[in-house]
């Protein structure tokens, strides 16, 4: 199916209307309601079980078997601190929907740059949107290097590193 051109989303509606992820059986669920907390039932502890097993069941690699000196075993991917294990939903949605159309943001003189663009935006709002950003005073940031990225960007924002010094031994990275 050819990727359209992505409008921008001005409301919940549509996004919670419109299904993110393909065919797939994981949707629009994971946006969050912007309803007040109120306390949790059976029902939702029973969806969001299902929610997790439907991640879980969609990882690419999951068990994947591997040899070890015990034997064959089933891989188990546990370092989620900074990098997750691939979905094939998502996978599957970015190769259908965003690379036939994928370009370069920083020019909106080309139909990619545009829908790259626009695609950007859209997830810039569907974050803000799913945690209740305030527009007045809010904004979504990307980093373009993952967490770590934005654990240094928000340290620099704050300027809580103002003045510490580096200890002479230790490089940038230790392990």
């Amino acid at each position: 199916m050819p990727a359209a051109l992505v409008t921008p989303i001005h409301n919940r509606d549509q996004i919670e209307n419109r299904r993110l992820l393909g065919d797939s059986t994981l949707s629009s669920s994971f946006i969050s309601n912007s309803t007040p907390t109120k306390p949790s039932t059976d029902d939702d502890h029973a969806n969001v079980s299902q929610v997790l097993e439907d991640i879980a069941s969609d990882m690419i690699g999951r068990n994947a078997p591997f040899n070890t000196p015990f034997g064959t075993k089933a891989q188990v991917y546990a370092d989620y601190t900074a990098s997750g294990k691939s979905l094939e939903c998502i996978e599957r949605f970015i190769h259908d929907q965003v690379m036939p159309t994928y370009g370069n943001t920083h020019t909106t003189t080309s139909v990619t740059g545009l829908q790259t663009t626009s695609f950007r935006e859209e997830a810039r709002q569907i974050i803000a949107n799913t945690v209740n950003a305030r527009a007045s005073t809010d904004v979504v940031i990307f980093t373009g290097q993952g967490c770590t990225s934005a654990i240094h960007k928000l340290v620099a924002v704050l300027g809580i590193n103002k003045g510490r010094r580096r200890h002479p031994g230790l490089g940038k990275i230790q392990y």
